[in-house]
């Protein structure tokens, strides 16, 4: 009666490739991820911790901003509290560890080496996690009761998985969430145990993911090779819904579905239905009932904001912060997929989920934290996305799906599997879908962060491949010279290649526009196969990370994160560390320097 149920709503395996065999054994983050020796923290006489900076949270704008504050300041102290009790590893590459095809000492941002090469002193412990800040008395207490007083706090705290009520999910060990290491370690444990209990029993495995997302796509590749079939619902009309129209969203459901990948949009599980301590079938919108071994929840995230919102922070999609990323409370500030930023296409206020933004804003809060003169300001940003999945590439940027009223045209392009869309506003792009398409990507960017004026391009530059002489001589004169102001008579550059103007002032105005990159893709990010575009505001490429409420994440595959070589004066036994902090810091401000092993 369940086969029949099956094959009647086309859940039917569509196997290419046979039986999938389950792995062998199973990595642990223990092995390859020891918690680091923590640097002594001062305490105080009546038994309090001090720092004079406090960072909450381990990831990307968290490390950032650690990294920073030591460059700044040789002397002050630093302490960063996680609630996981791992070095910093790269979130977007988790699913590639569940995946098999990345390994778990291939996932580290920095080894726990480097907090004692910088003097960071550790709480990475679920005991110890901060549970409450006091921004009057600038103290943190922690679950353990332990208290810090603190100089100035950097809240770096990320996102939180959101995850919607759904009778019968409470208690049962096969329902998952996809955030952390640990819950890859954890999908990839069951997946396995699943797949091998079903063939003991002569049947196949299969696992339901709610939630059609970055995060939930990204998972489900991933479980693909564990299990032998991948259910995805998402309530939305179209799976992907924030980066792809139906259209779109059609192409990669139907490329999904050779490789055990089946999409229900439009539908969701409305119960589980439980055996003891495992889910055993998921009851659907439509009042059917589908069969499976493991759930995993992939709905979207939210800000983990609650810390500073206790403590009165002002809150709108996520903490409100100023240029300076400093919340409304007094001496801390936020960085990351925490705060909200302005979108610079929309003017909306919102989180941008980006890993390479996350770094981007640590090190513009920390520079301020540390007081740096003229330090630059967190302006404004836009989302740009890229990830794979199998052999199926999709890059996103800008505005994806106008609304109507907005004043946009769009012109889109179908050829097989490949997919274009691209989104005009006020003669200039401010949006594009790339699909199987990837080698402009970095060029249309760079169109969305100058808003070059379409009228200055040669011909159509939408549905064919871009050339940088597609673009006016002016147009490219300025992305090359960017501080230079004016076109290249008014400046009176020669075309002599020998002679060049007065650099002179340059264009330092206390706001961080960045320098970009030239026409076309620029270094790998996060995750080394999707090409990265740092605009110098926050956009940037992520490898399958989220936009719109997807962590940061998902990412890409098996990249060696760059080896920690310790950054200006982290060693501490350099007796010049003055001088090197102050070498990192004009280099840190000019942005000639890049952070320690980053992705971006």
């Amino acid at each position: 009666m369940a086969q029949d149920t099956i094959r009647s709503q086309g859940y039917e395996r569509r196997a290419a490739f046979g039986p999938v065999a389950p792995a062998t054994s199973i990595p642990s983050a223990g092995d390859a991820y020891a918690r680091p020796s923590a640097i002594a923290c001062p305490v105080a006489n009546d038994g309090r911790l001090e720092a004079d900076y406090l960072i909450i949270g381990n990831s990307a704008a968290g490390v950032t901003a650690a990294e920073t504050l030591r460059a700044c300041d040789g002397e002050a102290s630093i302490l960063m509290v996680s609630d996981e009790p791992y070095a910093a590893y790269g979130r977007p590459l988790i699913s590639y560890l569940l995946e098999g095809k990345t390994s778990i000492d291939r996932v580290g941002y920095r080894d726990a080496g480097f907090y004692d090469r910088n003097r960071i002193a550790t709480l990475f412990d679920t005991a110890r996690k901060v549970v409450s800040i006091d921004p009057e008395a600038h103290e943190a207490a922690c679950a353990d009761g332990t208290v810090i007083r603190y100089g100035k706090c950097l809240l770096a705290t990320g996102s939180v998985a959101f995850v919607p009520h759904i009778e019968g999910m409470e208690g049962r060990a096969n329902v998952h969430r996809f955030m952390t290491l640990d819950d890859a370690l954890g999908a990839w444990e069951d997946a396995v145990g699943s797949t091998k209990r079903a063939h003991d029993e002569g049947r196949e495995s299969r696992v339901v993911v709610i939630g059609g997302g970055l995060i939930g796509a990204k998972a489900a590749e991933a479980l693909s090779h564990h299990v032998d079939e991948v259910v995805v619902f998402e309530h939305n009309n179209r799976i992907l819904p924030a980066v792809l129209d139906e259209e779109g969203a059609g192409i990669v459901q139907r490329l999904l579905e050779p490789h055990d990948i089946v999409c229900r949009p439009g539908m969701s599980a409305e119960a589980l239905v439980g055996e003891g301590d495992r889910v055993v079938s998921a009851h659907l919108t439509d009042g059917s009932d589908l069969p499976c071994d493991m759930v995993v929840m992939a709905v979207g995230v939210r800000p983990a904001s609650s810390l500073a919102v206790d403590a009165g922070a002002e809150q709108g999609r996520g903490l409100v912060v100023g240029r300076d990323l400093q919340t409304t409370l007094p001496d801390v500030y936020a960085a990351g997929d925490v705060t909200q930023v302005s979108d610079r296409l929309t003017g909306a206020q919102r989180p941008l989920a980006l890993w390479p933004s996350a770094v981007h804003q640590g090190r513009i809060a920390a520079l301020h934290m540390a007081g740096v003169p003229d330090a630059p300001d967190f302006v404004d940003s836009f989302a740009v996305n890229a990830v794979d999945f199998f052999d199926i590439s999709l890059l996103t940027s800008g505005i994806i799906n106008p609304s109507e009223g907005d004043g946009c045209e769009v012109h889109t392009f179908v050829e097989g599997d490949e997919y274009a869309k691209f989104v005009v506003r006020g003669g200039a792009l401010v949006g594009y879908v790339l699909l199987n398409r990837p080698d402009d990507a970095g060029v249309y960017t760079s169109m969305i962060e100058d808003e070059v004026p379409l009228s200055s391009l040669e011909g159509d530059v939408f549905s064919r491949p871009v050339d940088n002489l597609d673009f006016s001589e002016d147009v490219r004169w300025r992305r090359l010279h960017k501080g230079y102001p004016g076109t290249l008579d008014e400046f009176g550059w020669s075309r002599d290649p020998g002679v060049r103007p007065d650099a002179g002032s340059g264009s330092d105005s206390g706001t961080d526009s960045g320098s970009g990159t030239d026409f076309g893709t620029g270094p790998d990010c996060c995750a080394g196969r999707g090409a990265a575009f740092d605009s110098g505001v926050g956009a940037a490429f992520d490898s399958g990370a989220s936009a719109d409420s997807d962590p940061v994440s998902s990412s890409d595959s098996g990249a060696d994160p760059n080896p920690d070589s310790s950054s200006g004066s982290g060693s501490g036994s350099d007796p010049d560390t003055s001088s090197k902090s102050r070498q990192r810091r004009s280099e840190l401000l000019s942005g000639r320097a890049s952070e320690e092993g980053d992705f971006a």
